[in-house]
């Protein structure tokens, strides 16, 4: 289970928005969350459970790595294994 990612800067918000109905067990809050950037992609099979949109702006004090904190965070909680297609928008 993977979980789409787009980062956008401005004010400190996430959003989940579900693309499955099926209830997903969450992860344990060290469980290890795969990170891909664009290509390659998982060589397993794998299915979009939905997507994180996780907005800051270091005028505000966010940090690129108080994001990908946050958003390894919501991914465990949302029972996905791994993290695909960032996009990052300045």
């Amino acid at each position: 289970m993977v979980i789409l990612l787009l980062f956008n800067g401005c004010a400190p918000t996430v959003k989940y928005i579900s693309y499955t109905q099926q209830q997903v067990q969450p992860k344990k809050a060290d469980y290890p969350i795969d990170f891909f950037e664009g290509e390659p992609r998982p060589s397993r099979n794998y299915k979009i459970i939905g997507r994180i949109e996780l907005r800051g702006n270091s005028a505000n004090g966010v940090s690129w790595e108080d994001m990908g904190i946050k958003v390894i965070e919501i991914a465990r909680q949302k029972g996905a294994d791994a993290i695909i297609n960032c996009k990052a928008d300045y």
